[in-house]
């Protein structure tokens, strides 16, 4: 079995491993979790941070460096259930069956179940994956996990964004940003979204109800947003995704 591990005696901080005996394809299937044959996994700025022990003190870094050396890298994927343990759901509905293409996350590398996405199978929690709709494709499933949760945990569970509140959303169109677009319009409240005008249509068509361009510098953009306010009142809420 492929699969990629933070190394750190490597140039870069990677190294890609082949196994014939990896862990996450032929080690039983505990109870509540689930065998899955991975198909797309995804990215994060996290994935690189820990590779350098981003935001940490220096002395602090060359333990982080080891504590994630030969951990396996990345949280996003989607993929095949091939196998399941002895589910703790008790509605039937909400039962994995093989075959079942699913998406999530795996769980914090710090804990017992972390084996990292970017491995040909992994051995995940059921409580970290749902079923893939049929709307959401294999390969945007396998990338949405951290950025999706990431949104709807800020704008629907911290900060409890309502109906008819006034969202300004900074970074738009970034990995965050998208994703919160679509989650305020759907918890139905007006978004003003903060991005480059190159991306501008890009934003609109995901819902955003007024696009400021930030490239023209900061006062320009200060100037617009008092402007926006001035006219239709403060915002209820600032989600800086950047």
């Amino acid at each position: 079995m492929k699969s990629v591990k933070y190394a750190s005696g490597a140039v870069e901080g990677l190294r890609m491993m082949h196994s014939a005996t990896a862990e996450a394809k032929v080690a039983p299937v505990p109870p509540g979790h689930l065998r899955v044959k991975v198909r797309f996994a995804g990215l994060n700025p996290v994935d690189a941070k820990f590779c350098i022990g981003d935001k940490l003190p220096e002395w602090m870094k060359p333990l982080s460096r080891r504590l994630m050396n030969e951990k396996t890298v990345g949280f996003d994927f989607s993929g095949e259930v091939v196998e399941v343990g002895a589910s703790k759901r008790l509605a039937e509905e909400y039962q994995f069956q093989q075959g079942d293409e699913v998406f999530g996350d795996m769980p914090p590398p710090m804990t017992s179940s972390h084996t990292g996405s970017l491995a040909e199978y992994v051995i995940v929690p059921e409580d970290q994956v749902v079923r893939r709709p049929d709307c959401l494709s294999m390969r945007d499933a396998g990338c949405i996990g951290l950025v999706g949760l990431t949104a709807v945990q800020a704008l629907k569970h911290d900060y409890k964004l309502q109906a008819g509140q006034r969202l300004l959303l900074i970074g738009a169109s970034g990995g965050v940003g998208h994703v919160a677009v679509q989650v305020a319009k759907c918890l139905g409240a007006e978004v003003t979204a903060v991005c480059s005008q190159k991306n501008a249509d890009f934003v609109s068509g995901l819902g955003a109800d007024r696009v400021v361009d930030y490239t023209q510098g900061s006062a320009a953009l200060a100037k617009e947003l008092r402007g926006i306010v001035a006219a239709s009142g403060p915002f209820d809420l600032c989600f800086d995704t950047v």
